[in-house]
């Protein structure tokens, strides 16, 4: 009996060892196959994800192609606007029918060819050093006071800014703008003073008139009512570069309280026109 009794406990161990053993077996097992199906499932988040960066990676591409098409196309139409077939013959006729046999004179024939050459260069590129802009934007200051318009322009510069970069036709727009549609019927002679400034974070641009004041794709019945493609232009062009910068490019319209319209722009040093 205590033989038998002895067998009995021991094969009770043996057993009971064995259940041990075969349930740290499936346990085991039981781990490493949630061990596998958490490695599958992390290499395909991984996978997903880049999948997911590259497509929208993709989209973001595509999105800004297309951004770029609808400004430069927004630029070219505003060139057209801008040097019209009829301001192009008020230029020449005024020329040819004031002085015909004077060579002196028709330097500012060769001043409208520079300025057509210039804006059709403005409309391809996105930044140009300030420098260019204003001198594209005295030219055609000049080549309208040429032909009969009534107004005034002051510039006044302070600081070493001519080498910065802004988006091009920024200045150019608003001071279109105003010769176009704030002295259109005004009963005064209309003046436009430009104030370029720096400080230590960058350039400040003040743009005033004392025109009519400006509300831009407000609608109205009124045709000579500018349609917003120039500042449509800016404005894309800004909120396109502002994305990739962190310091970014403001731009307000800020009407007077009695008559004008001011323009206030402030464009930072640090500012890049890359966005590859």
């Amino acid at each position: 009996m205590a033989e038998l009794d002895l067998r009995y406990k021991n094969d009770t161990t043996h057993l009971k060892n064995r259940i041990m053993i075969n349930n740290q077996k499936n346990e085991i097992k039981t781990l490493q196959l949630e061990v596998a199906l958490g490695t599958v499932l992390i290499l395909g988040l991984i996978v997903y994800f880049i999948e997911y960066k590259r497509r929208v990676r993709k989209n973001q591409q595509q999105e800004f192609k297309q951004h770029i098409y609808e400004i430069s196309k927004l630029k070219m139409q505003n060139i057209r606007e801008k040097i019209s077939p009829h301001f192009l013959l008020n230029v020449l006729n005024n020329e040819i029918n004031q002085h015909p046999e004077s060579t002196s004179e028709h330097q500012r024939l060769i001043q409208l060819t520079r300025l057509l050459r210039k804006g059709l260069d403005l409309s391809n590129r996105f930044a140009i050093p300030l420098a260019e802009e204003l001198d594209f934007v005295s030219n055609y200051v000049a080549l309208l006071q040429a032909t009969g318009k009534q107004f005034t322009f002051n510039l006044h510069k302070n600081g070493n800014v001519d080498s910065i970069q802004i988006p091009s036709m920024m200045i150019q727009i608003p001071v279109e703008n105003a010769i176009k549609h704030g002295f259109v019927n005004l009963n005064q002679i209309g003046h436009i003073d430009l104030i370029i400034e720096e400080d230590s974070q960058g350039v400040h641009i003040h743009i005033h008139n004392n025109g009519h004041k400006y509300a831009p794709f407000a609608p109205s019945n009124n045709k000579l009512e500018s349609t917003g493609t120039g500042l449509r232009i800016i404005y894309q062009s800004i909120q396109l570069l502002n994305t990739h910068n962190k310091q970014k490019i403001t731009f307000q319209i800020l009407p007077g309280k009695e008559e004008g319209t001011t323009i206030s722009i402030f464009i930072p040093y640090q500012y890049s026109y890359e966005w590859q």
